[in-house]
């Protein structure tokens, strides 16, 4: 929710108390497994949320 109200990964890990690779790497496996459920049909995304690549396929 942080990264949607446009906080950056420093800002949020110093409101989580964490380090800015660790809120990196947390987006990186949330977008990952979200692309992953899509896919697979178990949940649907909305035009406007898919990257540009995943429009091409």
């Amino acid at each position: 929710m942080l990264a949607h109200e446009g906080y950056d990964d420093s800002q949020i890990a110093e409101r989580l108390k964490t380090t800015a690779a660790a809120v990196r790497q947390h987006r990186y496996r949330l977008r990952r497994d979200i692309k992953r459920a899509e896919k697979a049909g178990r949940v649907w995304l909305p035009r406007q949320l898919r990257s540009e690549s995943e429009e091409a396929l």
